[in-house]
């Protein structure tokens, strides 16, 4: 192979600046200088850039959603890595016996071992997979299910088996968080996860309280998740759907959910139910609260209908403006 070549200071300090942009970005140009952190030091960065540098990857994992677990390995096989010159070279041709020189039991390991598991390497993801596993607890889990369909069966048992071990209770937040991810499992077909992602279903199934929290995640993918979740379950309720229909991001689910159980619920819950709805930022579900009043022949339905009449979606007002004339 052609002898590494650093990139120049000033192209070390740019990538590392890069870390303002999305992590799938960024962690691509910056995971070339992975490579030449060499036992030589004559290979090796000026401690300030290399400082600058595993700050920003550090930050950039941190930021990683579930979903970018995926995506990062997309990008970090891109063809064109292996194209931008002898700055990208080194990462392409790393070989697994240099991993000692990369991860030496700093407190950076965690982020460069994070992005090593999507190596265009299998070995090097193997190992990176191990030492994550062995060494970094539950926050490792995300790296280890975007592993789970690698397409080489020794990368995937790793997956799998570090997986299977993290289904206790103590580990059921991190898969909360991670459930956009194990959900997403199931499209890909080159390897099937649906045994896997049952498992874990069945296993988040007996930890009720956590997999309820995930509908009060900061992360609406996470949300959306814990709600299809419980529904694929059955574990969804009335009281739920009143709480998340005033959540943007799950209104739509909750709404259609609320709308078709109202009419089995008694006259106190569906009173709840459409005022729920009346307060959903979705258009839809201020129209459905509307005529579920009506069908339930509520006694303020009229005074509804005038408020209606000042709604911000044109499809509400004019409902409200034609039922008033009618009535």
């Amino acid at each position: 192979a052609a002898p590494w070549k650093a990139p120049s200071l000033e192209e070390a300090l740019t990538l590392a600046r890069s870390a303002g942009a999305e992590a799938v970005d960024a962690i691509p140009l910056l995971a070339p200088v992975l490579a030449y952190q060499r036992g030589d030091t004559n290979q090796r960065y000026p401690l300030s850039v290399m400082r600058e540098l595993n700050e920003s990857l550090d930050e950039l994992v941190r930021r990683m959603t579930p979903g970018d677990c995926i995506r990062i390995g997309q990008r970090l096989r891109a063809p064109r890595l292996a194209e931008e010159g002898d700055a990208r070279q080194g990462w392409v041709l790393l070989a697994v016996e240099r991993l000692p020189d990369i991860v030496s039991g700093t407190p950076h390991d965690f982020a460069r071992l994070a992005v090593l598991s999507s190596h265009r390497n299998g070995r090097i993801r193997e190992r990176a997979l191990l030492v994550l596993d062995e060494e970094h607890g539950d926050d490792a889990l995300p790296f280890l299910l975007a592993r789970c369909v690698d397409w080489v069966a020794k990368v995937r048992e790793v997956a799998w088996a570090s997986v299977r071990r993290r289904l206790v209770p103590a580990s059921a937040s991190h898969f909360v968080a991670s459930l956009p991810l194990v959900l997403r499992l199931r499209d890909f077909r080159r390897v099937r996860c649906a045994p896997l992602v049952i498992e874990v279903l069945d296993f988040l199934s007996n930890q009720p309280d956590a997999l309820k929290s995930g509908l009060e995640h900061s992360l609406p993918s996470v949300r959306h998740a814990s709600w299809d979740a419980m529904d694929e379950r059955d574990m969804l309720s009335a009281t739920h759907a009143l709480r998340a229909v005033r959540d943007s991001a799950l209104a739509r689910k909750a709404g259609r959910y609320l709308s078709a159980h109202a009419a089995d619920a008694s006259p106190p819950l569906r009173q709840r139910v459409v005022d729920a709805l009346a307060d959903s930022p979705a258009p839809e579900l201020r129209l459905s609260s509307l005529l579920l009043a009506e069908r339930s022949g509520l006694p303020d339905t009229t005074e509804r209908l005038r408020r209606a009449t000042l709604d911000p979606a044109r499809s509400v007002r004019q409902y409200a403006r034609y039922h008033l004339r009618e009535a």
